[in-house]
This record gives structure tokens, sequence and C-alpha cells, in this order.
């Protein structure tokens, strides 16, 4: 783990060459967009050891929610009915709903980041995926030099996968230093399959 300030610069040249060699232009802004999904990574990253803390929090949630049903006052009882007890109660209300909506907020930026259901590396070819839908309005896709037809699809066997959204990937991912544990670069199957998870097809 890096911190922020340590990381060396995007080298958005390389990426840009890619999208060349494709016949794109790299957008103006290809640099604030990978160095936003950089610091996305990364934080998913941190996030993932605190999932039982997530855990607790969901419980904890559950709990204060349950307390807050058992204080609920019809508001269209009349006053003079409701016992000292449960003014009393009334009152702790507003400070269990403040409790609350504290306690969700702790679990909003691991909800959006999906990081729980899903690896930080395909996290982020989820969020390439994204950018290459919006940068050039077509959906990213691969090919391999092989495939054979099994009963439910397409399914690919062996072979190079290749494309120019893979290409692009795998260099946004170099550029950006993710990679594998080991530091060796993410290849172009394991994009792939990333991808292919994300879209939830049956095409490995």
């Amino acid at each position: 783990m890096t911190h922020p300030i340590d990381r060396a610069d995007i080298i958005v040249e390389m990426v840009a060459e890619v999208l060349a060699a494709a016949g794109k232009t790299a957008p103006s802004r290809l640099l604030s967009d990978l160095e936003g999904i950089r610091n996305i990574y990364f934080a998913s990253l941190e996030a993932r050891p605190i999932k039982e803390r997530g855990q607790e929090t969901q419980r904890t949630i559950k709990m204060a929610k349950a307390l807050r049903k058992r204080l609920s006052i019809p508001f269209d009882a009349p006053l003079h009915h409701w016992p000292a007890r449960e003014l009393q109660d009334f009152s702790f209300v507003r400070v269990l709903d403040a409790f609350i909506a504290a306690r969700e907020r702790d679990l909003s930026p691991p909800a959006v980041l999906n990081v729980y259901s899903a690896s930080a590396f395909e996290n982020a070819v989820a969020m390439l995926a994204d950018r290459w839908r919006y940068y050039f309005d077509e959906k990213p896709s691969y090919s391999t030099t092989t495939a054979k037809i099994l009963a439910g699809g397409v399914v690919d066997s062996g072979g190079e996968v290749y494309g120019d959204f893979i290409a692009f990937a795998e260099s946004a991912l170099a550029a950006m230093n993710i990679h594998n544990a080991d530091g060796s670069p993410y290849s172009p199957a394991s994009i792939a399959r990333a991808l292919r998870k994300l879209e939830g097809k049956n095409r490995p």
C-alpha cells in the first residue's frame, strides 16, 4: 500500500499511444479520470481489511432501527394521553435518528465501491469500461484467436486475447501502477475475465 503522495505520476502518453494505434484520440480528461480510478482502487484496498467492521456496523444499525421502531409514537395520538416516560423516549428519537444516519454514512463508500462482491482489480476494470463507453460511445469487448461453441454460448478456449479495449485497459492499469501482488502486469486474459464477470456473461 502506498500513500498518495508517494505514488508515481501517471504517464498518460503511453495510454494515448495505444488509443492512437486503435485510431482513437485520447480525451482531454483522461489523466484526471485515471487519477480518480487509481485513488478509488487504493481506497478499496484499504477498505477490504475492515469488512468485519462493516458487518458490525450493519448489526448496530439493525438494532438501532429496531429500537427506533419501538420508540415511534403516532402523531395523531392526543398529547395528554402520552405518559411521561413516552414523552421522554420521544425526545430521544431525534438523537437516535442522527446516530442511525451517521452509521449508514459509514457504510456508503464500500457500498459505492462494491468492494465486497468484486476485487479491487475488477472494480478498476469496471471503471475503465465505463470510461471507454463514455469516451467512445461503444461497448468494451475483446476477441480471441481461437474459440469453440459450447452449449449456452460462445466460449473462448485458449488462444490470445486481444482488442482495442483490452489494449487500453492493459496500458491504463500499467500507467496507474495497478498490478498483481508479485508486481507482474495484469494479462489481457485477466482483464477479459474481469470484464466477463462484470457483464455476467458465459464467455470464459
